[in-house]
């Protein structure tokens, strides 16, 4: 049978982390590889002190987590390269990693300052943060790595062909992947999955996914269990609580208006999923971020 494409063993096979490693330290952009999930499966490259201080404040982490799942999710869309600017006004950039017309993952890129000033880009996330709210911000930002929008794209556009053509070759059997094959229970549910984590706030029925993938219900039920670990049900629920925590951490939205933004139509059904998944309700859940967040607040005052 078989196996999974398994992105983060590909990556060992084909020592794909220190060609990431690599590339940052020569462009000064910063790197790190996630898979179709928007886990992680390499380390973070050349992450610059000002994105780890954002990244570790209780406050703001959150947005981060969410410019980089925005970000994914529209280069995985238009599977090209989509460049954009983050919460902080940084210019950031995901490169999809694409094979065979599959969406694997993404190469999330950037921590960068614009240049100059023809730069016309989206903002993934309405909020926008105050660097002066990081202590020894300003300073931190200062030293970030400053580029034209020329120079940018012919970064983006380097980092997307040597990236994308090591996955490939790995994947082609150019280079040596023992015991790795394409999961063809992934290759037909994929544009479900991907389905799910473009439209989680809008009703997906199990049926109308399986007429997406051009299978019957029944046989549906069955592959997408094979790929994914989960039910479809659990999978739905499971991609919608996440971006609720998200919404939870980083804005004062009611629990019942989180609920309908994630798809829930009821949103006593949500409480009752997130407390199961997470071991907590929603509410409690956001009061621990709160917590966490004075006393970090505490600590640095």
């Amino acid at each position: 049978m078989d196996k999974a494409i398994d992105l983060k063993e590909i990556i060992r096979a084909c020592e794909f982390d220190r060609l990431q490693r690599h590339t940052a330290a020569a462009t000064k952009v910063a790197i790190i590889t996630v898979d179709y999930t928007g886990a992680p499966v390499t380390e973070h490259s050349g992450c610059s002190e000002f994105c780890k201080a954002v990244r570790s404040n209780p406050s703001l982490a959150g947005l981060c987590e969410m410019c980089d799942s925005r970000g994914g999710l529209e280069a995985a869309r238009r599977k090209s390269p989509y460049i954009y600017r983050c919460h902080m006004n940084l210019i950031d950039f995901a490169v999809p990693v694409v094979y065979d017309g599959i969406y694997l993952g993404a190469i999330m890129c950037g921590q960068i300052c614009p240049q100059g000033s023809d730069w016309q880009l989206e903002s993934v996330v309405d909020s926008r943060s105050d660097i002066d709210s990081i202590e020894g911000g300003r300073q931190m930002y200062s030293q970030l790595a400053t580029v034209s929008r020329a120079e940018l794209e012919s970064i983006v556009d380097m980092i997307s062909y040597i990236c994308n053509y090591r996955i490939a070759s790995a994947l082609d059997g150019k280079i040596v992947t023992p015991n790795i094959r394409i999961d063809r229970n992934l290759l037909a549910v994929e544009p479900a999955i991907r389905f799910i984590e473009q439209n989680y706030s809008s009703q997906i029925r199990q049926e109308d996914m399986a007429a997406l993938c051009k299978v019957s219900a029944g046989y549906f039920s069955k592959l997408f269990v094979k790929a994914t670990g989960k039910s479809f049900s659990a999978y739905v629920n499971y991609v919608r609580i996440s971006h609720a925590k998200r919404l939870l951490n980083s804005c004062a939205k009611s629990v019942s208006a989180v609920a309908y933004e994630c798809g829930f139509c009821d949103p006593g059904y949500f409480i009752k999923v997130f407390s199961r998944l997470e071991g907590m309700t929603p509410e409690k859940y956001r009061n621990s971020v709160t917590c966490r967040m004075r006393l970090s607040a505490d600590i640095s005052n």
